[in-house]
């Protein structure tokens, strides 16, 4: 009898210590590095009660007028889900692949494990719904909106597409 209970308690004993230290194993601020679009994007993740409670890039050498959508959205989006697993940004794909990369390696750094920051379940699609326009534009770029502007001068209704989260397409990388 005496030999199962010191079992027992040495077992609740390990079982309560692994539980403090998975919950342990995060709490803190940890740097990850991986590789962007033109080299190495380094970030800063804090994590608080398990959670990843903000990221931070702090390093990078990615194009100027490209990767501030994918800095701005990507590492919100990690926040919000709590995940390293999102969607990638529209236009700065290779930023945002790094920005994720860079965070699972700073989750490595915490002697954590990606897998218990699973991708967040998607919400169901919107219903489709139909608009009408008289001119559409693809690419919010300088001729775009140049052609956009003009249709709309002309009495037209316009709708421009435009893929990334800002206006000006290449022309930015034009400065």
């Amino acid at each position: 009898m005496k030999k199962r209970l010191c079992l027992l308690i040495f077992m609740l004993f390990c079982f309560g210590m692994m539980l403090s230290a998975e919950a342990a194993t995060y709490d803190g601020t940890y740097t990850g590095t991986a590789n962007g679009h033109n080299g190495p994007i380094t970030v800063s993740v804090s994590f608080r009660d398990g959670r990843i409670s903000s990221v931070e890039v702090i390093g990078n050498v990615e194009t100027e007028g490209v990767c501030e959508n994918a800095i701005a959205n990507t590492t919100a989006a990690i926040v919000e889900s709590n995940s390293p697993i999102v969607d990638a940004t529209t236009g700065a794909t290779f930023t945002s692949r790094g920005i994720i990369e860079a965070v699972k390696d700073a989750i490595k750094e915490a002697n954590g494990n990606v897998d218990d920051f699973p991708a967040p379940e998607k919400p169901a699609p919107a219903e489709d719904e139909t608009l009408e326009c008289d001119v559409v534009v693809v690419g919010g770029g300088g001729g775009g909106l140049a052609a956009a502007a003009r249709a709309a001068q002309m009495g037209a209704e316009v709708f421009l597409i435009e893929r990334n989260g800002q206006l000006s397409g290449d022309t930015v990388l034009n400065a």
